[in-house]
């Protein structure tokens, strides 16, 4: 009797032992994925195309990783995404491709790897001359690159519109007309001195001019207003006005007719490149949603400003995962855009920041280089036909327009 009692205990023990397990211990369910791969690239600006050899830790550069929502992941290469011969390369004098997989993609990385470092001073000058970052118009205050990749550059000018000091350039601006005027930069490395002229169009003082808008939205803005004050009305008339606000999903419907091809209205047109693509071609295969200024920059994430069709523009895949989430600017690790859309970004980010109150916690330096720059890129590049249709476009769905398309002008009413 004793044997069953003690066995009937044992089976009970075990019994119970199981229930508690189950109940303190739930099996771990992974959660699913609906992100899938679309391609990895490296990225450049965390890599130099030349190294010492013996240096180089290659876990310091970034791989960005597209997916087929749009985001772009940037994430440290491994060894494990490098075969054990291409890793010799790196302790290796020469010029080497190097090919990184992840998740069954892979992209190349070229490097060159040299016993110590070398500079071709004529080269590094030459490269300085032709990427230095000058404007070919200005309102107000510019700043011009003082030293770049080693080279000290000196600026002189022969007009008395611009003084020259230090860094920056202050414009007096002329009231009659454009004034024409020649920078003269000196660029000096080593025991190498070179010179080059640049021409500067300072533009002369005008009113806040209409691109051609004549209804009657600003009828209760006054447009002479500046600063802080202009700003608060200009949201106050914005914000009354939004009436609709749409979600991330509503941007793949509305993008193709709001940024159609002007000259094909079967087609549509992506931002940076200006590309014309069938509107029919698949979100995420052929195009994206491009966040004009980077969600990771941001207050947003794909409601709100990240939603908005006035911030919301369709772009290549490609290009939107080489933009990734730079600021925009010149040189070093910024995206600079073609001229061509250096006027429609500074529109669109004065756009946000007048639009949403979130703005005020961050200041221009959050997605560009300066202010300066983002004014500068709005008298280089003026309004597009293109982003005039566009504006009157997305008035019809959210009720709101874009004032700095209508009226390029106010921008420097408030911030220049």
């Amino acid at each position: 009797m004793k044997k069953y009692s003690r066995l009937l205990l044992v089976t009970f023990i075990i019994l119970f032992s199981g229930i508690l397990t189950s109940c303190v211990m739930p099996p771990v369910v992974t959660p699913p994925t609906d992100r899938n791969i679309t391609s990895i690239n490296v990225d450049n600006t965390t890599v130099s195309s030349q190294v010492i050899v013996g240096t180089f830790d290659i876990t310091t550069v970034d791989l960005a990783v597209s997916y087929d929502d749009g985001i772009v992941e940037y994430i440290d290469i491994n060894t494990t995404m490098i075969s054990s011969s291409d890793l010799e390369k790196l302790n290796t004098v020469g010029s080497h491709t190097i090919t990184i997989t992840y998740n069954g993609f892979s992209t190349i990385l070229n490097i060159n790897v040299v016993e110590e470092e070398q500079i071709n001073v004529d080269e590094l000058i030459n490269e300085v001359i032709n990427n230095i970052s000058v404007p070919g118009k200005v309102n107000d205050n510019f700043t011009l690159i003082t030293s770049k990749n080693g080279v000290t550059i000196s600026w002189s000018s022969n007009s008395n519109n611009i003084k020259i000091s230090e860094s920056s350039a202050v414009v007096e601006r002329p009231t009659t007309s454009d004034v024409t005027v020649t920078l003269t930069a000196t660029f000096k490395y080593a025991e190498v001195t070179k010179t080059k002229t640049y021409t500067v169009i300072v533009g002369k003082v005008s009113s806040n001019q209409s691109t051609g808008y004549d209804g009657d939205y600003y009828d209760v803005v006054d447009l002479t207003l500046v600063a802080e004050a202009l700003k608060m009305e200009l949201r106050s008339l914005m914000l009354s006005t939004h009436v609709k606000y749409t979600t991330y999903g509503d941007c793949k419907t509305y993008l193709p007719s709001i940024d159609e091809d002007l000259s094909n209205s079967k087609n549509m047109i992506l931002f940076y490149t200006g590309e014309s693509i069938v509107k029919s071609q698949d979100l995420n295969n052929d195009w994206n949603r491009e966040h004009v200024w980077a969600k990771s920059l941001g207050w947003f994430d794909t409601s709100g400003a990240g939603s908005d069709l006035h911030h919301i523009r369709p772009c290549n895949i490609s290009v939107n995962s080489s933009r990734g989430n730079k600021k925009f600017g010149v040189g070093g690790s910024y995206y600079t855009p073609t001229d061509e859309y250096k006027g429609d970004i500074a529109r669109i980010i004065f756009y946000l920041m007048v639009a949403y109150s979130e703005a005020d916690r961050y200041s221009f330096t959050s997605i560009a280089q300066s202010k300066e720059l983002l004014l500068q890129w709005n008298e280089l590049d003026p309004v597009s036909e293109l982003e005039i249709v566009r504006n009157d476009k997305v008035e019809k769905i959210q009720g709101n327009r874009n004032p700095f398309i209508d009226y390029p002008d106010l921008a420097n009413s408030i911030w220049g």
